[in-house]
């Protein structure tokens, strides 16, 4: 069993991606499928049956066509040939991805490209320097592949384990006690947030003084969620100028109405 505790422990890293998720699905069939010739050839019968054993139904519930598609897409993959049930995996993933048709030839001439290695993937591009790290990969290829490389850059940025939740129910847990179990859900759930986020905000050294203490959580605009949640996340197209001379606005015109900084802080109740 070292060898799927050793996968398992793998997927549960921060550093995983999706295009690892088949690769490792592929490496635990091959191991099952030794100890099944070897050592366990009845236990593993019935477990190992094509179609509705236990493995192939979870296998169904576990891969997806993004996984697929993640995982010819990463660049150490190019040359591997591809099944036609991986094949079609893919084109679905890549019609899903895509808003017209134009749009799918496109990306999908790229990807075979990509494979053979041909422009805009000929061989001294700087890109094939970064074999071994594919978002970089990907990053890096956003100048000639707009459609495909930004594509596969998301999706390499997504993350492919439950470390996020999982803290968020440790949090959820610390917050709604024993001896604070009457708390409602809704505010637990903003008192959650705040946790998990307090120390991303505090990064930005009192930025939020006036954008977010000087208002009630029930006021904030849609506009206003929307600039607090790039904020924390730093998302792609915002900029710390950007957020500085948002708070600097706020300020002259807090100012301009009398108030002062300091009166901006509220009590637990009107905050939430």
């Amino acid at each position: 069993m070292q060898p799927l505790d050793e996968q398992l422990r793998m997927s549960e890293s921060g550093k995983s991606h999706l295009g690892q998720v088949l690769s490792r699905w592929m490496e635990i069939l091959d191991h099952l499928n030794t100890r099944r010739k070897t050592d366990f050839a009845i236990e593993l019968a019935d477990f190992m049956s094509p179609g509705d054993g236990a493995f192939a139904l979870r296998y169904q519930r576990q891969i997806k066509p993004i996984h697929v598609a993640a995982y010819y897409l990463l660049p150490e993959t190019r040359t591997k040939s591809i099944t036609e049930h991986f094949d079609n995996q893919i084109q679905i993933f890549l019609r899903r991805y895509t808003t017209s048709e134009a749009d799918y030839e496109t990306i999908c001439f790229k990807f075979e490209s990509f494979r053979a290695q041909e422009p805009p993937f000929e061989h001294g591009r700087r890109c094939w320097t970064l074999v071994t790290h594919p978002k970089l990969f990907w990053h890096s290829t956003f100048s000639h592949t707009k459609l495909l490389g930004k594509l596969a850059y998301r999706l390499f940025c997504t993350p492919v384990n439950s470390v996020a939740s999982e803290r968020a129910f440790s949090a959820q847990n610390y917050i709604h006690s024993k001896t604070r179990n009457a708390l409602h859900s809704e505010r637990t759930d903003k008192l959650v947030y705040l946790y998990i986020n307090g120390r991303r905000v505090s990064q930005f050294e009192n930025l939020f003084a006036c954008s977010v203490k000087s208002k009630p959580i029930r006021d904030l605009t849609e506009d206003d969620e929307v600039e607090l949640e790039n904020v924390l996340t730093m998302g792609e197209g915002v900029c710390l100028d950007t957020i500085c001379d948002v708070i600097d606005e706020r300020e002259e015109i807090a100012e301009e109405s009398g108030e002062e900084e300091g009166n901006s802080d509220c009590d637990d109740d009107d905050e939430f």
